[in-house]
């Protein structure tokens, strides 16, 4: 995770108070691009989703536990449909992701 983005997100975490997406973002969005949004709002979603917390010793270990359900989440999707699309997407971006690695 960019050092930017991991302090944003505690940041505004710390201010609002909640891991709600939209109050989060109200606090941070000046700060992000349009992917980074995205990419915060999908984290933030998923760590409610999921009941969740993330502070200071463990937002790095949160993060990839959503980048890795998501990754799988696409690999189980392009298994089911690959007939159906007659390709394989093999470069899929985690959505919302703003990096590749």
């Amino acid at each position: 995770m960019d050092r930017l983005l991991r302090t944003l997100l505690l940041s505004g975490v710390k201010q609002v108070g909640t891991y709600d997406p939209d109050e989060v973002l109200d606090q941070i969005y000046e700060n992000l691009t349009e992917p980074e949004t995205k990419t915060v709002r999908a984290f933030l979603t998923w760590v409610q989703d999921h009941e969740l917390t993330f502070g200071h010793g463990n937002i790095d270990e949160v993060f990839d536990a959503w980048r890795a359900s998501c990754k799988h989440k696409a690999r189980r999707h392009d298994a089911l449909h690959q007939h159906a699309r007659g390709v394989y997407d093999h470069d899929r971006d985690i959505p919302g992701e703003y990096s590749k690695e």
